[in-house]
């Protein structure tokens, strides 16, 4: 959200709060259905003045105020806190699942990403599978 947006100072939101808002976000890829499923399940309409394929675009709108953005937490690392207030949209909680795959020479072939692979294995939580 800009700064100046009257929930910049909110701790969390609900994603309800952001009905009747414009509202941006990655249309395409994973993100986007997780985002738009989040979506319409609190009558949230997508913008349909903007459309967003890139994170300086949404970033853009957000700061200048035309929208309030939606996008991972992953994405809004480094953001200019000055210029824009980041704030956690909780209930309902999204979640994505991530699965790692390996080969089976994976060990022969390069055994510094089977290093990587194996401790991933032991220390993610709901790790299924060994890895060789």
């Amino acid at each position: 959200l800009s700064r100046n947006h009257p929930l910049a100072g909110a701790p969390s939101l609900h994603w309800s709060a952001l009905a009747g808002m414009e509202v941006v976000h990655f249309n395409s890829g994973s993100i986007g259905e997780i985002s738009a499923s989040a979506m319409r399940e609190n009558n949230i309409v997508h913008s349909r003045r903007f459309r967003v394929d890139h994170m300086e675009s949404l970033f853009g709108l957000a700061r200048s105020g035309l929208a309030a953005g939606v996008m991972p937490r992953l994405y809004v690392r480094g953001h200019d806190p000055a210029a824009l207030a980041v704030i956690p949209l909780v209930e309902p909680s999204i979640r994505r699942k991530v699965v790692l795959l390996a080969g089976a020479h994976l060990a022969d072939e390069h055994p510094p990403a089977a290093a990587i692979a194996a401790h991933l294995a032991q220390v993610l939580p709901g790790a299924l599978g060994t890895v060789v």
